[in-house]
């Protein structure tokens, strides 16, 4: 009559193996998980640059233009 699975006593040899090949596939999957974590860090970063630069870049450039279009009607407001 076979032995139950919990009765079955493994020699530690038998035991590492299985355990080796365990860690292995765990490893594989942590490597996964850790390079998709990795790329949705750098996606986060460009959808980040891609708000971000276009405002600052606008900013920059109109700032001068909005402030002489604002003195203008400053002044049409004190007349």
């Amino acid at each position: 009559m076979p032995q139950p699975e919990f009765e079955k006593i493994d020699t530690p040899e038998v035991l590492l193996k299985e355990n080796n090949a365990l860690l292995k596939e765990i490893y594989k999957s942590t490597e996964k998980t850790r390079r998709y974590i990795l790329v949705g860090k750098v996606m986060n970063f460009i959808y980040l640059s891609l708000i971000l630069v276009p405002l600052v870049w606008g900013y920059i450039v109109f700032a001068p233009h909005l402030n002489i279009l604002l003195a203008t009607y400053k002044d049409l407001l004190v007349f």
